[in-house]
Order: C-alpha cells, then structure tokens, then sequence
C-alpha cells in the first residue's frame, strides 16, 4: 500500500507541477502581453509629446503672426486717420473758400455752385 499511495502522491504531484507549469506559462503569456502593451504605450506617448510640441510650436508662430498682423492693422488705422485728418481739413478749407465765394458771387434770384443747387448760375 506504501508503493501505491507513494505513486498516487506521485501522480498528483505531477499532475500539481503540470497545473503549475502551465499557470507559469500562462503567467508568463499575460506579463509579455503586459510588456508589449507597455510599450505600445510608450510609443502612443511620446507621438503625442511629439505631436504637442508641434502644435504648441503652431500655435507660437500664430500667435507671432497675430501680433504682427494687429501691428499692421494699427498702422493702416494710424494712416486711415491721418487721411481722414487731411481730407476733413482740405473739405473745411473748401466750405471756407466756397463762403467767401458765395458771398462775392451769388444774387438772391440766382443759385450758384457753392449753395450747392443749379451750379450753371455761377458766373464769374
């Protein structure tokens, strides 16, 4: 009976040294699967780092563009006023010839130009 009960013990040792050789290799399958996944990972993270530093060096360069464009746009305002500026004044010194003018030239039956009807009144 010794015999037989060292071999039953025996087979389930065997069977037990089975059962944890393929659990080791299944433990094994699922670390290297863990492994590759840790990798892969890596890989997505350092694109996205990669792809982040790009788009934060656009997003500089836009911004650099912004401010340069709003530097222009200031400037073309600058020179729009200043023309409206001289515009405004060369039409002031107009009305304040066409005043002196209307006064000299324009009779009380007849419309000239500077009343600014029927300018084919004006005679000079």
């Amino acid at each position: 009976m010794k015999n037989e009960d060292l071999e039953k013990s025996q087979l389930l040792l065997q069977e037990q040294v089975k059962q944890m050789e393929s659990e080791e290799a299944k433990i094994r399958e699922s670390l290297e699967q863990l492994r590759n996944e840790a990798e892969q990972a890596q890989k997505r993270e350092e694109e996205c780092r990669k792809e982040n530093e790009s788009l934060h060096s656009l997003v500089s360069e836009l911004m650099e563009k912004s401010e340069e464009q709003e530097q222009k746009e200031d400037e073309l305002m600058k020179q729009l006023d200043s023309i409206m500026d001289s515009i405004h004044a060369s039409l002031e010194e107009r009305k304040s010839r066409s005043q002196g003018l209307k006064s000299r030239f324009c009779k009380r039956d007849e419309i000239c130009y500077f009343c600014s009807k029927n300018w084919h009144y004006l005679f000079f």
